[in-house]
């Protein structure tokens, strides 16, 4: 199964997209896996599958590269994130250890996916702790424990944030800084976003086309933003612009 998406990282440098061939591997001790998908982690859209024999998945073809991706494996408790370029990516999930084998940009972007998955996981345990008290109250959580657990619920959302953040500028010279502007731009300041890509050098990557679209509907309904004028055809067929009422 064949899909076009994003861009080569042989493109990078030439700042123009061309169609790559790719190899994801998927290896498990699990028998229960029987298919493997990958989905875009910035849209969801599913990018491909694979069925799963003895333990392998084998995922291939060509789109646009690279791609931040995450691989489901159906049936399994765990997913995992990793950077679909055109150097073959291994994913090894054993004894529920996982090891993603791939290019020096997957291993960089391992170590920012690591660190917001502990964040994302210690939020998930908050929330299954607030239910299970809640559970015990009646379906009610006490207002002090409420209280107490949503402290440490958006401390946890502002740490995930501010390591985004971080993770931005440590990268501004590769593409991980695109990825993570595309996956999670919704929880970051648009405006700083748009100072960023001021400089960035990977600023008109196909990566970002969506979140520079996002800018500019936001700038057109700031207050005191020249409208947008348009023509169209009144009850007579003739045609009218807005701004001539």
């Amino acid at each position: 199964m064949k899909k076009w998406l994003g861009m080569s990282l042989a493109t990078l440098l030439a700042v123009s997209c061309t169609q790559n061939g790719y190899k994801v591997t998927y290896t498990t001790d699990n028998d229960s896996v029987e298919k493997v998908y990958l989905y875009a982690q910035a849209t969801g859209e599913l990018l491909d599958s694979a069925d799963c024999k003895n333990g392998v998945a084998v995922i291939d073809g060509e789109m646009e590269l690279p791609v931040f991706a995450v691989l489901i494996p159906q049936q399994a408790k765990t997913t995992v994130k990793l950077v679909v370029d055109n150097e073959p990516v291994e994913v090894v999930n054993k004894a529920d250890v996982i090891e993603v084998i791939g290019s020096e940009l997957n291993e960089k972007y391992r170590v920012v996916v690591s660190k917001i998955d502990e964040i994302g996981k210690k939020s998930q345990e908050l929330m299954e702790k607030a239910q299970t008290i809640a559970m015990e109250h009646g379906g009610r959580l006490p207002d002090s424990i409420s209280a107490e657990l949503s402290a440490k619920y958006y401390e946890l959302m502002n740490e995930k944030v501010a390591y985004i953040k971080e993770s931005i500028e440590q990268h501004k010279d590769d593409l991980i800084s695109a990825g993570l502007i595309a996956i999670y731009n919704s929880q970051l300041d648009i405006k700083e976003v748009e100072e960023f890509l001021k400089d960035y050098k990977f600023s008109n990557h196909p990566i970002l086309t969506k979140v520079k679209e996002y800018i500019q509907a936001l700038k057109r309904k700031e207050v005191g933003a020249d409208f947008v004028d348009f023509t169209m055809n009144d009850m007579e067929g003739t045609p009218c612009k807005l701004s001539d009422y």
